[in-house]
């Protein structure tokens, strides 16, 4: 069994200097709250069989620190380090958590 989450992109141009509660909260429901509700829909019936996989694919704001992508940047960060945290909670269970960053080359150059 595998999940592949990849929601359509709410608004994530906004920049650093226009993130408020308003335009934040939207994008952590899409990006962060919801593919947590999702893990935990679906991680007891993996855990219990021992094997499956989820894959979280998100933009390069998710690692690299883009100023148009202010508001977005924070959900997707949010939800890379969760699952890089259950990737690594699940080691030992036969089941992976993985983040796909789409456009981080192209996008953010090499890395630091």
């Amino acid at each position: 069994m595998v999940l592949e989450y990849s929601p359509t992109p709410g608004r994530l141009f906004t920049s650093p200097f226009e993130v408020d509660v308003a335009t934040v909260t939207p994008l952590l429901d899409l990006y962060l709250l919801t593919p947590i509700a999702l893990a935990g829909r679906v991680l007891p019936g993996m855990r219990e069989r021992g094997y499956g996989g989820l894959l979280f694919a998100m933009g390069a704001a998710a690692k690299y620190p883009m100023p148009a992508l202010g508001a977005g940047g924070i959900a997707l960060s949010g939800l890379r380090s969760y699952v890089h945290t259950l990737n690594s909670a699940l080691s030992e269970t036969g089941v992976y958590a993985g983040a796909l960053l789409i456009g981080a080359p192209a996008l953010a150059g090499p890395e630091p």
